[in-house]
């Protein structure tokens, strides 16, 4: 045994030290930095965007109607994602005694999620490199601008890109023991001849995060970006024993079982109309197709600011992924292209499905700013003061922000205090490089992202502001006893479900205009947010009154299309005709028709 510690050892370059997890106040930095951060957007202000108000708003009727199983809309079977990122809203809600119906208390868990997932990554950076790789990289996964912005969101991704994490994490405790940064072979099959024997923790809780991922965004969307850089690196060496601890009959069997869970519940309720769900999303649809070289060009924006750095990080492992065996570089290379090239194979693409697969980014970055700063030490001593750098840029900086105040958002007070934070970062950074400091120059750097990015929050336009302040109008102008409904038939959008986010909890959901025929309703005066367009549908049923309306609304994919001006949300009361002919409400309203995938039911004629 200890010849073959000693032969794996020697494959690491002389300049290579061995490595382990950072220590404890790395990660309480982290953890505050990053509270910090992505913290910010619950009290921001910032309102709910249009696809992030899906997630809070069926948590919050999760809550309400105690199915915890099928996630729903009105009632309506809502399948488009699996409940394990409600039942975390939830559970956070509940923790704090709120009913998941506060901005900030739906965004917490999505903070909290990316704070996990910047702490697993800077784990494996420092057990595989060392401890300034291990503190950037989780510095600059928190500051890459998709990660980030997905962090401060209440959306699914942040939720798998955690669990991928941790999965990862198990991954490299497993193949790289006491952070050696090679991974020593002989050691880890000796023990694993059974297919059908005992295994340790970490390998059964390796196959249980593999099995939850598919409780976050459906089948094998993040076990396929797991499976594959592990597979890859463990067959990278022609060495087929080494894949003996994961041929295991119990751990696949977790897996299965957890993969298909959701699914068999989902068919056992809905039967045909699952399968028809199911082919909409895999084969009937061409929304979203994108040209397989889609990813790689989206991972440039994804990295920003740090995306020339990854290009250098790629440089420096090279030599060693690819010319040495099961190294730290060799598993780093595998994921970060391997989920690129997985994810790429499918025709649909969003550029949120990256987020997942940013942390090998991240840690490709880190690699490469550690050069960058050690190139910045070497310039001429007068470059680097900080009387240069406030010559230069900052005093220059400065006045360029206060000149162009006109155009920045926000008051001139914050314009000036702007100016100000830009004079300081500069200051502060060309310290860093006069004391040839590396952790000063990127502390300066990440300070001042993450100001810019608060900044941002507050003050970068909204595209629908407009629209929550008419919300909140609505909440305010509408008796409580009246009967308030809003539209869900908005030709595909997703705007209702930031409508019943902000509306009060009894707020009616319908599945289309007809729905206001049903002969439930017998109040003769109603309340109803809606698009302005459907005005016309509104006068077929009796005497129309516009009570409120946006002043700008979100422009909307199908006003586009179809040319259409009138747009704006508006709050109509509507006094029923006395003639108006009633109808019982369609019993069963399919998932395809709940979603909008087909049309129907009518109560009535359409």
């Amino acid at each position: 045994m200890s010849a073959s510690v000693h032969s794996v050892n020697c494959e690491r370059s002389s300049d290579t030290p061995l490595t382990s997890a950072p220590p404890r106040r790395d990660f309480i930095l982290l953890s505050l930095f990053c509270l910090a951060l992505f913290g910010y957007s619950m009290f921001s202000g910032r309102p709910l965007s249009l696809h992030e108000a899906r997630l809070p708003e069926v948590s919050r009727e999760m809550l309400r109607n105690g199915d915890w199983l099928i996630p729903q809309s009105g009632g309506r079977p809502w399948l488009e994602r699996p409940p394990l990122p409600h039942w975390i809203t939830v559970a956070v809600s509940a923790v704090l005694g709120q009913h998941c119906d506060s901005v900030w208390v739906v965004r917490l868990p999505a903070a909290l999620a990316g704070l996990v997932t910047v702490l697993l990554t800077a784990w494996i950076a420092g057990r595989l490199f060392d401890r300034w790789v291990g503190l950037c990289s989780g510095l600059v996964l928190a500051t890459c601008y998709e990660f980030y912005a997905y962090s401060c969101l209440a959306e699914d991704d942040i939720f798998l890109a955690a669990l991928v994490a941790a999965a990862i994490a198990l991954f490299v405790k497993m193949e790289f023991p006491g952070g050696m940064g090679v991974s020593p072979m002989a050691l880890s099959t000796a023990k694993y001849r059974s297919f059908f024997g005992s295994r340790p923790w970490p390998i059964l809780t390796f196959f249980a995060l593999l099995g939850l991922t598919n409780f976050v965004k459906g089948p094998l969307v993040g076990a396929a970006v797991v499976i594959a850089p592990v597979g890859a690196f463990l067959l990278w060496p022609s060495d087929w024993s080494r894949l003996r601890k994961y041929c295991w009959l119990w751990g696949w069997l977790i897996f299965a079982a957890l993969t298909l869970a959701w699914p068999a519940v989902v068919y056992l309720r809905y039967k045909t109309e699952a399968i028809d769900n199911w082919k909409f999303d895999y084969t009937g649809t061409s929304e979203y197709d994108q040209p397989i070289w889609y990813y790689p060009i989206q991972l440039l924006g994804a990295l920003a600011p740090w995306t020339l750095a990854h290009f250098l990080g790629l440089w420096k492992t090279f030599d060693r992924a690819f010319r040495h065996r099961a190294t730290a570089e060799r598993f780093l290379w595998c994921w970060a292209v391997l989920p690129i090239l997985v994810l790429s194979l499918p025709h649909r693409k969003h550029h949120h499905y990256l987020v997942p697969s940013l942390a090998p980014w991240a840690i490709l970055c880190a690699i490469g700013l550690r050069d960058v700063t050690r190139s910045m030490f070497n310039g001429p001593l007068w470059s680097r003061t900080p009387r240069f750098g406030s010559l230069v840029f900052g005093l220059p900086g400065a006045a360029a922000i206060l000149l162009l105040h006109g155009k920045i958002p926000g008051p001139l007070f914050v314009t000036a205090s702007l100016a100000v934070a830009w004079c300081l970062i500069i200051v502060a950074f060309y310290t860093g490089l006069f004391r040839r400091s590396a952790r000063w120059v990127m502390g300066t750097a990440i300070i001042g992202l993450a100001l810019a990015y608060s900044w941002g929050q507050t003050f970068l336009p909204d595209l629908t502001t407009q629209d929550t302040i008419f919300l909140h109008r609505v909440e305010a102008t509408v008796p409580r006893a009246a009967p308030l409904f809003i539209n869900a038939d908005l030709h595909g959008e997703l705007d209702f479900f930031r409508t019943a986010f902000y509306l009060r909890a009894d707020a009616h959901l319908l599945h289309n205009l007809t729905f206001l025929r049903d002969e439930t309703i017998t109040a003769p005066e109603v309340y109803i947010v809606t698009r302005e367009w459907d005005e016309p549908r509104l006068n077929f049923m009796g005497n129309v009154e516009v009570v409120l309306q946006s002043v700008k609304s979100r422009p909307s994919a199908h006003a586009k299309k179809a040319k259409l001006t009138h747009e704006r949300f508006t709050l109509y009361r509507l006094t029923f005709r006395p003639d108006l002919i009633r109808y019982p409400a369609p019993s069963h309203i399919s998932t395809m028709q709940a979603m909008g995938r087909k049309p129907g039911p009518y109560c009535g004629p359409p």
